[in-house]
């Protein structure tokens, strides 16, 4: 039974594997880059005529990056990253960490990296309210964000220049709060939303606009930077701990 587990951990933990499920996620990769996301199932059946609709519904390429193939692969690719850095550590602690511990950072931060972008898969959330001066919102801390202007800037030709939205945020919808602008570029981040200048329409009342504001909830993003950030940790040990091994290997 040992010498099972330790085929299967040395199986898992493995190069070849490695190797085998990036090239894998690569390829079937490749068609879902070519096909337009998260469409109907019409737009498919009609689009590619024959079977092949059918067959992109079946394989989940309509909506790939959240499909079980997909998935299924980022997940084997987390357990074998585990194992390799899991054996790493092993055999840092029995040579009583001579080694290089940088790799072993890099691991673990790559490994966090996957689980949070499955958190930020999961945990998003995305929507769109259009506002016109006037008009509120609830925040999720119970404050309102209250509409003061919407300014649609135009160069002389007729092009649009630029979408401002200025806002106030305040504990009630009667009252002046703090004053913010939400424009192009330059999105609003409060009580964990991100609000994002989008786009506008005609009002109701004729020569004025309202303002098309994309509104994101993403807890997963923190976790993600934090990754990041213990990734540039394990790379610059890397290279720091490379670089006196080297030193030392020519002062000998």
């Amino acid at each position: 039974m040992k010498k099972i587990f330790k085929a299967i951990l040395k199986y898992i933990s493995s190069l070849k594997l490695t190797v085998g499920v990036i090239i894998s996620i690569i390829v079937v990769s490749i068609p879902a880059t070519l096909i337009m996301q998260n469409q109907s199932h019409d737009f498919y059946l009609q689009r590619f005529p024959g079977n092949w609709g059918h067959l992109i519904l079946a394989l989940e390429l309509d909506h790939f990056f959240s499909s079980f193939i997909f998935l299924a692969l980022i997940g084997v690719f987390w357990i074998n990253l585990f194992s390799c850095t899991v054996k790493r550590f092993i055999r840092q602690v029995k040579n009583l960490g001579k080694g290089l511990f940088g790799p072993d950072i890099l691991h673990i931060g790559l490994l966090l990296l996957i689980a949070a972008s499955l958190i930020s898969f999961m945990t998003r959330q995305e929507g769109s309210i259009f506002l016109k001066a006037g008009d509120s919102m609830v925040l999720p801390s119970g404050r309102y964000m209250n509409m003061e202007e919407f300014i649609f800037e135009q160069y002389p030709d007729g092009r649009p220049k630029s979408w401002i939205s200025r806002v106030n945020i305040s504990e009630s919808s009667d009252m002046t709060g703090e004053a913010a602008e939400i424009a192009v570029n330059r999105p609003l981040r409060i009580d964990g939303l991100v609000l994002y200048q989008a786009s506008y329409r005609p009002s109701e009342i004729v020569g004025q606009y309202e303002t098309g504001l994309l509104v994101t909830s993403d807890p997963g993003r923190f976790y993600i930077l934090g990754s990041f950030f213990i990734i540039i940790c394990g790379l610059m040990m890397i290279f720091i701990q490379s670089h006196r091994k080297k030193g030392v290997s020519n002062d000998s």
